[in-house]
């Protein structure tokens, strides 16, 4: 199985959104979709070709290996997707028309509730049943004493 479409994807998609930057959820399925829409443009491109009508072979030396490979070149990547976007979006408005939103809201953050160790030691010595359990100050020395 070859993997090389999907790797070169990645690189696409590396190149646009890279993962050393935080994006918000809708930025972020923005450029994961700019990314798709690109690649998918451009992953059959047609093969560069010379006056003669045959395709321009490229030769590429690695810099530490004898050994030398070659690759057909292919045509300069397009961007008729971008211009297919704007042009629907200016029809939308030109409608009057709101743009819906394409992404759904991101999944529930979990807040963690803020803990008042007073209220929480309390609810731990009269119901028993709290998962978190706190110690006061002088139970954490006694308990430092008795390991001791």
């Amino acid at each position: 199985l070859h993997t090389g479409f999907l790797e070169s994807f990645h690189a696409k998609l590396n190149n646009l959104a890279p993962k050393s930057t935080f994006y918000g959820y809708q930025t972020m399925m923005s450029k994961v979709c700019e990314s798709i829409l690109d690649w998918n443009e451009n992953v059959d491109r047609a093969y560069k070709l010379d006056k003669n009508g045959e395709p321009v072979v490229q030769l590429n030396a690695r810099r530490y290996e004898k050994e030398r490979s070659s690759r057909v070149v292919r045509t300069e990547p397009t961007h008729l997707w971008k211009e297919a976007v704007l042009a629907e979006m200016i029809s939308m408005v030109s409608l009057g028309k709101k743009h819906p939103n394409p992404f759904p809201e991101p999944p529930g953050r979990v807040v963690r509730p803020t803990l008042d160790p007073q209220q929480d030691l309390a609810a731990v010595k009269t119901t028993g049943k709290h998962r978190v359990t706190l110690m006061s100050k002088k139970s954490q020395k006694r308990k430092r004493g008795a390991d001791d």
